[in-house]
């Protein structure tokens, strides 16, 4: 089943899916994905503000008219003022001027008068040192902790350091490791072990026959590969270590396939 995205029906008419406010933060962000958006014109909330991006394109560059209008949208939705916007807007159309940013913020702008006054009270020190002391003297449930940890885990998508962590926790206390070997020893270990299995992924992805090595490649079917150049350098990591790159290419087989017509051989 396929389902129709951007619009959806209301009574036979196609209403628009999508309004400014789910996607103003990402445009503020990248302000010229603007201009190629698909479905931009749903996005402007009156008929006011997509004049107000025509004529922006028409007088403007691109960058500073994107920039200009996504300004317009977000004094919008951050300061609940979308239809009065509008309004100005309108005004500006029928005078053929740009928008006055400056003025707008001004107008738009919230009242210091009614801010609220917030004041924040600092607790003093010694009432952590009281809440760290009541800690301490509390009976501590290693299995509660443990079984927290694992689901800590679990949820930063860290399954090595899940398996290894108590090995490596005991072996820490034993020989009293700082905290910071400890975390290096547990990090390398989850390091190592997604390179593994993204190897792996990858061999599954290429479909790669099992065992198939240099050993066993067919050197004979590609004669444009040298042989002795892929093993040398397969043996020695000197070009690794010095970090150059190495190319190895083959003429595409549906070029080696396909023989050129009589009509396109030279008289």
């Amino acid at each position: 089943m396929t389902l129709p995205r951007g619009a959806r029906l209301l009574n036979g008419q196609a209403r628009p899916g999508r309004q400014f406010r789910h996607v103003i933060h990402s445009l503020r962000r990248k302000p010229m994905a603007l201009l190629n958006l698909g479905y931009r014109d749903q996005l402007f909330p009156r008929e006011a503000y997509r004049r107000t991006f025509d004529m922006l394109i028409e007088r403007l560059p691109e960058r500073q008219a994107c920039r200009t209008m996504v300004e317009l949208l977000a004094m919008a939705h951050e300061r609940g003022c979308e239809r009065e916007l509008a309004d100005q807007l309108t005004a500006s159309l029928r005078a053929w001027r740009l928008p006055d940013m400056g003025a707008l913020r001004g107008r738009f702008a919230p009242d210091p008068a009614r801010l609220p006054s917030v004041v924040v009270r600092l607790a003093p020190l010694n009432v952590y040192e009281a809440l760290l002391g009541a800690r301490c003297g509390m009976k501590k449930n290693p299995a509660v902790d443990s079984a927290r940890l694992s689901l800590l885990l679990n949820e930063l998508r860290l399954p090595a350091i899940k398996v290894i962590w108590p090995q490596f926790a005991e072996q820490a206390d034993k020989e009293g490791w700082p905290a910071a070997r400890f975390l290096a020893a547990i990090t390398e270990h989850e390091l190592a072990e997604r390179d593994r299995r993204r190897i792996e992924r990858h061999l599954a992805e290429a479909h790669l026959l099992p065992g198939k090595t240099l050993d066993t490649f067919e050197f004979e079917a590609v004669p444009m590969m040298c042989k002795a150049q892929v093993m040398a350098i397969t043996a020695g990591d000197s070009w690794l270590e010095k970090e150059r790159t190495c190319f190895c290419s083959a003429r595409p087989v549906a070029e080696r396939a396909i023989s050129p017509r009589p009509s396109d051989l030279p008289l």
